[in-house]
């Protein structure tokens, strides 16, 4: 692997996709296992991953700007060890359902480098996060993050993988704030 700086380090001249105007991005996703689902919404929010995090380093509400999948998130399901993890189709026909949470770059204002920075990420543990994208294929520069739990109202859209393509769960009805009883995953 080669090492590219802006992966570590933010260079005021950099002109990659970390310094993208937040304004003209499409959604960003919050990629999660369809079992998860109901439970994140119940809860009203998208909350910090304190997964693999201990002080100082400070959780982070996880997005991607790859808007088919992130890589990274299907990492942790492998056909056998040893094996490459299974691609989204692959998930899907094995009963392992995809879902996601789309939200306007501005609830997810933070990009690689600044997650880094403001979440104090080891550069040990970012040298291995960077090494699981790596391996899956994923890029750096599509993950984005808050420091705060994401709350429902500022979700617009929920969507499920079908098996072809990405479809609503609930069309315009999660920004109204419904009881979790009212979703109906499928």
């Amino acid at each position: 692997m080669q090492s590219e700086p802006w992966r570590f380090v933010a260079f005021p001249e950099e002109t990659s996709r970390d310094a993208l105007d937040m304004t003209t991005m499409s959604l960003v996703w919050h990629y999660t296992a369809l079992i998860r689902f109901p439970a994140i919404y119940a809860s009203g929010f998208v909350d910090v991953s304190r997964r693999g995090f201990s002080p100082p380093q400070l959780p982070v509400a996880w997005f991607s700007a790859d808007q088919y999948w992130e890589r990274t998130v299907r990492f942790r399901w492998k056909k056998s060890v040893g094996e490459n993890p299974w691609n989204l189709r692959e998930m899907y026909v094995n009963g392992l359902f995809a879902a996601r949470i789309g939200v306007a770059p501005s609830s997810a204002p933070l990009n690689w480098t600044a997650i880094r920075i403001q979440a104090h990420i080891s550069t040990k543990t970012a040298r291995q996060l960077v090494q699981v994208a790596d391996e899956c294929g994923a890029d750096p520069r599509d993950w984005f993050g808050s420091l705060t739990p994401v709350p429902r109202r500022e979700w617009q859209s929920i969507q499920s993988f079908n098996g072809t393509e990405w479809s609503e769960v609930l069309p315009n009805r999660h920004d109204k704030g419904e009881p979790a009883a009212s979703v109906a995953l499928g």
